[in-house]
């Protein structure tokens, strides 16, 4: 693969001597508030070679905005409260249409919530809604998603609070897919969760629960060990350097070696659909 960087325009060339490029133009990029007139590169659009000849060219348009900051941001960072971005807003594919996010009106831009269930506080910027090629339209709600608290070590060794922006994070809770007429087509939830299993008292957490509804009703709970440190339940064998891995470590099976929950699909008439469940067992190399 040979590789030619001509500032606006990369090439690919591969042993067949097929031909991709990368075009790109410079755009606005203030990330630090800071009124600096700053400019950098941004792809606009990419060329690739078909299989047969000519080339696929995927072109890409975007609109300058400045979102605030979310939540939590100090000013004493020497940032300001906005942050000066390109927002991309169309996508044409080679195949004609066009993947469109209405200008900026497709983003939300503010820390606070919008009164429709959207709330950015944690990260504004986020996609709110997608037109498709067939007219159709994506839309996303957006909630906040909860992190173990725990503790954060300071210098000389004294335990702090984790910071705000830590602990909350936003997320997508509604994807809603609609026609070209406008009618709902279909309605997928995501719902998040730090729990507690049965039979487990309240110490601290250490499963994360993201549960997918879709448009028929059928669910999917996805399992993530969310302990971070601290007094685990008694039984319970986690450990912090598992945080984030997708299965529960107090939902272990009845085999040996054990193996933990990942993920569990529940039919929307469990009598005639039956639990289909995943588990998985992680293993980490000796130091």
């Amino acid at each position: 693969m040979a590789y030619e960087n001509a500032g606006a325009k990369w090439v690919l060339t591969d042993s067949t001597g097929r031909r991709h490029e990368v075009h790109l133009e410079k755009h606005l990029y203030d990330p630090a508030g800071r009124n600096l007139q700053e400019q950098r590169w941004t792809v606009t659009s990419v060329k690739l070679a078909k299989f047969s000849s000519g080339q696929a060219t995927y072109t890409f348009k975007y609109q300058q905005a400045s979102p605030q900051r979310p939540l939590g941001h100090d000013i004493r960072t020497g940032r300001g409260e906005t942050a000066t971005v390109p927002f991309l807003t169309e996508v044409l594919p080679p195949a004609g249409g066009v993947f469109r996010t209405n200008g900026l009106a497709g983003y939300l831009l503010t820390n606070q919530a919008d009164g429709a269930g959207n709330n950015t506080a944690y990260n504004p910027g986020v996609l709110r809604k997608l037109e498709l090629p067939t007219h159709g339209m994506l839309k996303w709600k957006w909630g906040t998603y909860t992190f173990p608290t725990g503790e954060a070590d300071q210098p000389g060794g004294n335990p702090r609070p984790v910071p705000e922006f830590l602990r909350h994070s936003t997320g997508v809770t509604r994807r809603i897919q609609t026609n070209h007429s406008g009618d709902d087509a279909g309605t997928w939830k995501y719902d998040h969760a730090l729990t507690q299993p049965p039979g487990f008292p309240a110490v601290v957490p250490v499963e994360a629960v993201q549960t997918v509804t879709d448009p028929d009703g059928h669910r999917t709970f996805h399992y993530f060990s969310a302990y971070s440190g601290g007094n685990r339940p008694q039984g319970v064998v986690a450990s912090e350097l598992d945080y984030g891995l997708p299965y529960s470590p107090a939902r272990p099976d009845n085999g040996s070696p054990r193996m933990y929950l990942s993920r569990e699909v529940v039919p929307k008439n469990t009598t005639f659909g039956q639990r289909t469940k995943t588990h998985v067992r992680y293993e980490r190399d000796a130091r």
